[in-house]
């Protein structure tokens, strides 16, 4: 019984020794590249925060104060950026790694309504309903 235990652990250690092998060259065989550049509205004016990442991993990256990026990923893959009241943007990074964004304003923005509720000496609230016109 004892032999056949030793056997099946050192099977069991080969195994996992040459799975771990697998998984790491699976890993390093992977080509990564590295790409920068801009991030701007139409007017010109540098977008700080806009989010850049690559679907379903976990690279990404923000822009600086500038509006400049930069980030490590996959090669040939595709980033989105994306930016809270301006449109969703898809670039291809497999044919240039210098990138000028310009993002362009959502037209599609609902009205903002703020509803302003305060009390008077009675304590009768009474509510104001204000529209933000932009």
């Amino acid at each position: 019984m004892r032999k056949n235990d030793r056997n099946y652990s050192k099977f069991l250690m080969v195994f996992l020794v040459m799975l771990g092998m697998g998984l790491f060259n699976q890993i390093n065989a992977q080509e990564f590249k590295t790409i920068s550049g801009t991030v701007t509205s139409e007017e010109g004016k540098a977008l700080k925060g806009v989010n850049l990442f690559v679907p379903n991993t976990a690279y990404g990256s923000t822009t600086d104060a500038l509006g400049n990026f930069e980030m490590h990923i996959p090669a040939d893959s595709k980033v989105v950026v994306n930016y809270i009241g301006f449109t969703t943007k898809t670039i291809d990074t497999s044919k240039e790694a210098d990138f000028q964004l310009k993002l362009q304003k959502e037209e599609d923005l609902q009205e903002d309504t703020v509803k302003l509720s305060y009390a008077n000496k009675k304590n009768k609230p009474k509510t104001r309903i204000i529209k933000i016109e932009k």
